[in-house]
């Protein structure tokens, strides 16, 4: 346990957290090529949330060579013991056929797990899934329920698409005033994801420049 905590917290030392880019902070002169030693180690151990990074860094070939298999075996050791991001990318996984065959009642099945635990993401695929019907039964009721617990988790598109439904009465009854506040709701969450990445922006400049020093 002890060992397994260390390597966390020195992976952690390079790279940001579970939702964030790399962040090269090189204090213990790593990068993340040693954000990917440490979680590797600790993801032998069964960290769940470090079996999660693991599979984002194999997903996105940073640190370590592109493996979508590796990554989707990663994702499932965690998903199982309810990481509600690595069952959301699970189920992405297995939507988008990477690492895996191609398998929508699969995709359902993980996006609704982290659906359950209102992971935004997991919530608006899924209800964009119910929504069209694809490979599942369509369900629009389920579609809006689970597009709202997206919105008020802070996804700007899953707000846009309830303005749409409350406006055509799509798995609800028709309401403007609704489609109206659905619709700026989504202007105000789109706004404010614009300031969030604007904000990062000279942060991941200076990343990229530390890199390529790094690398010289």
């Amino acid at each position: 346990m002890k060992h397994r905590l260390g390597w966390v917290k020195r992976g952690m030392w390079v790279w940001e957290d579970g939702l964030a880019e790399p962040k090269q902070a090189y204090r213990m002169s790593g990068d993340v090529l040693a954000a990917a030693y440490y979680f590797k180690m600790a993801a032998a151990q069964g960290h769940t949330d470090s079996q999660y990074q693991l599979a984002r860094m194999l997903v996105r070939g940073e640190g370590l060579k592109r493996n979508d298999q590796k990554a989707v075996e990663f994702l499932t050791l965690a998903a199982k013991k309810g990481h509600a991001k690595a069952q959301e990318g699970l189920g992405l996984m297995y939507r988008q056929g990477l690492g895996v065959e191609p398998d929508a009642e699969a995709a359902a099945r993980w996006l609704r797990k982290a659906a359950d635990q209102r992971d935004p993401e997991g919530a608006y695929v899924l209800g964009c899934m119910l929504r069209s019907g694809e490979g599942i039964k369509k369900d629009l009721p389920e579609a809006v329920r689970l597009f709202e617990v997206a919105a008020d988790r802070g996804h700007a598109e899953a707000a846009a698409e309830l303005a749409v439904m409350h406006l055509t009465g799509e798995g609800t009854d028709i309401d403007e005033e609704g489609a109206r506040f659905w619709l700026s709701q989504a202007d105000l969450l789109a706004e404010k994801e614009r300031e969030e990445k604007a904000k990062k922006a000279p942060e991941q400049a200076g990343e990229r420049m530390s890199q390529s020093l790094a690398a010289r």
